[in-house]
């Protein structure tokens, strides 16, 4: 188990991105196997655009990432994403907050065939 406390900008990312209703949907889905948007917005009922967008915050944050990136029979880009974080502890004491957090370690049978190659 790989923990660290982060600090500074990067706990308040965090924190703000666990108290938005969809993101934390999103990074709860994401923990244990990578989905793609579809999968997530059709297990959270997430509509399609909010998950684009909250997807994009989150890369963008350092929160969750690509996974891998295939290509369908017919053409089309699938990329399924995965949370960076497995478990993330806030304590509150003397008027500050700290954020500890386990990194995700993604089990091998989750790994794509494709993304082998």
């Amino acid at each position: 188990m790989t923990t660290m406390l982060i600090s500074g900008e990067a706990k308040s990312v965090l924190v703000k991105a666990m108290s938005d209703f969809y993101s934390s949907k999103i990074i709860f889905s994401i923990i244990s196997k990578p989905l793609t948007i579809e999968e997530i917005c059709y297990e959270q009922h997430i509509p399609v655009s909010t998950c684009y967008r909250k997807i994009r915050d989150l890369e963008s944050n350092g929160i969750v990432r690509r996974f891998d990136t295939t290509i369908s029979k017919e053409g089309r880009k699938i990329v399924r994403y995965i949370s960076i974080i497995k478990n993330a502890t806030v304590n509150f004491s003397s008027m500050r907050f700290d954020v500890d957090v386990e990194s995700n370690k993604v089990p091998l049978d989750a790994i794509s065939p494709l993304a082998l190659r």
